[in-house]
């Protein structure tokens, strides 16, 4: 039986820059960060929440968070808003939502019925005590539990959070990983891959989605046909 190619999702939609490079690579599924901002659901990452101990760590902590995450030249857009811009500019087949902080589930719920949008909706959130509301309101939403770090047991953890799946950060992707994973029905998307090597690695693991700021390259170094 022939493997299916792994989706090829574009990181961090959160910008008409981004939007456009992705354009070019033609990429058909993205991933975008959402936060919650009293009754309005936002696309951006939101600020970081640590408290940097030094003066000096504070002014390299404003200037990752201008620099990297870019949020404060970024025009502020609601979720229906965005969306609007991104079907203009990509032919989206699906979309990852990356929550950056609690988000109210029906409130979200309400947003994506009027988008109307006819392709898959993923959503991720490294909060996993939100992920049963989120399946309750969510119906047609694959949900993943996103992991910086590795638990114990990766395993019982998702089935014990109701997730439909895990965003595993790439450090820890591995094929016994993503075995025991989909044996036990679990979905695997791998984060956030922008080298050769590291897109060899996790597409040999067997993930099912690679989320990428670079899907030129990730493309290029798999050979794929598709165009994911």
């Amino acid at each position: 039986m022939e493997r299916a190619e792994p989706i090829i999702i574009g990181h961090r939609a959160n910008s008409g820059r981004i939007v456009q490079l992705y354009k070019l690579a033609k990429v058909r599924y993205v991933e975008i960060d959402i936060r919650q901002l009293g009754d309005d659901i936002l696309v951006g990452h939101g600020r970081p929440v640590i408290n940097r101990a030094t003066i000096i760590g504070s002014i390299w902590a404003w200037l990752d968070y201008k620099l990297f995450f870019r949020d404060p030249f970024l025009k502020v857009r609601t979720l229906d808003e965005w969306f609007d811009v991104l079907k203009k500019k990509l032919d989206v087949k699906g979309i990852i939502l990356d929550l950056k902080n609690k988000i109210d589930p029906g409130k979200l719920a309400s947003v994506l019925n009027k988008l109307e949008f006819e392709g898959s909706i993923y959503v991720s959130v490294e909060d996993h005590r939100q992920i049963p509301l989120l399946k309750e309101n969510l119906p047609s939403a694959k949900v993943l539990a996103s992991y910086s770090i590795m638990p114990r047991d990766i395993v019982e953890c998702t089935l014990m959070s109701k997730a439909d799946g895990v965003a595993l950060r790439k450090d820890y992707v591995s094929a016994d990983v993503v075995r025991g994973l989909h044996e036990s029905g679990l979905l695997v998307f791998a984060w956030t891959i922008n080298r050769s090597n590291d897109a060899v690695k996790v597409y040999r693991a067997g993930v099912d989605g690679i989320i990428t700021d670079r899907p030129d390259i990730v493309r290029k170094s798999l050979g794929l046909t598709n165009q994911s």
